[in-house]
């Protein structure tokens, strides 16, 4: 008889797990999201679902549809943010987009033409800070963004990679988004980074590719080839 129960207990439990698929509680959650239009929500629970149960179809195609969605939201605050004349605000809306949404080339479109339009303002400001008020009065140098990396960890890295790839991982370990001058060569690089600090390793990294870094905004940094013309354009 104590066999028989045993037996029951098991089927029964069996057609629980049947009836209630791993990450249903947080599938169920990010389709209440979807039905409010919160797609940043919507994106996450979807997410823990798809992680739960990473062959669950129907899981996939949610979150795929909501990362289009929640990254196409972002970037048209972006755009209006821009439009407004807040590029910082515009350049944090078009980072969260390409967060969600890698492979979007709108959300990169956006975001380089954003950082463009900063380094200009930074440009601009620079040449009106060297005309001084007063002709008595030595020139003003404007004061370039102060890099605020979210993690100002020890940097340990041993790679051999592009080095685009080199200093995105780097820009990863620090909390940084990392963005590249057009002309900025495709080149196969090797680190070797023991505990260093972020300047330490964006230093080491853009004098093996004979590069320099500009900060855009307090979390973006522009990467550039280091030749006399691009230092005057951007220097």
């Amino acid at each position: 008889m104590r066999r028989w129960g045993s037996l029951f207990l098991c089927v029964g439990l069996g057609l629980l797990a049947v009836g209630c698929p791993k990450g249903q509680p947080d599938y169920s959650q990010g389709k209440k999201a979807e039905t409010l239009q919160d797609y940043d929500a919507a994106f996450v629970f979807y997410q823990k679902a798809a992680k739960a149960d990473p062959y669950n179809a129907t899981y996939k195609v949610k979150l795929n549809r909501v990362r289009f969605e929640a990254s196409e939201l972002h970037v048209k605050r972006g755009v209006e943010l821009r439009k407004q004349g807040d590029l910082q605000g515009a350049a944090g809306e078009f980072q969260r987009a390409q967060a969600i949404d890698p492979s979007s080339p709108v959300a990169d479109q956006e975001l380089r033409k954003t950082v463009e339009m900063i380094a200009e303002k930074n440009r601009a400001a620079d040449a009106a800070a060297e005309l001084p008020t007063d002709p008595n009065e030595p020139p003003l140098a404007a004061m370039p963004p102060e890099i605020k990396p979210l993690s100002r960890g020890p940097i340990n890295l041993k790679m051999s990679n592009d080095a685009k790839i080199v200093f995105d991982t780097i820009g990863k370990l620090a909390g940084l988004t990392v963005i590249y001058d057009p002309d900025f060569p495709a080149r196969r690089i090797t680190v070797e980074l023991n505990n260093v600090t972020m300047e330490q390793a964006l230093e080491i990294v853009s004098l093996e590719t004979k590069a320099f870094v500009k900060p855009v905004t307090e979390n973006i940094i522009f990467v550039i080839p280091d030749q006399p013309q691009k230092r005057r354009d951007y220097e």
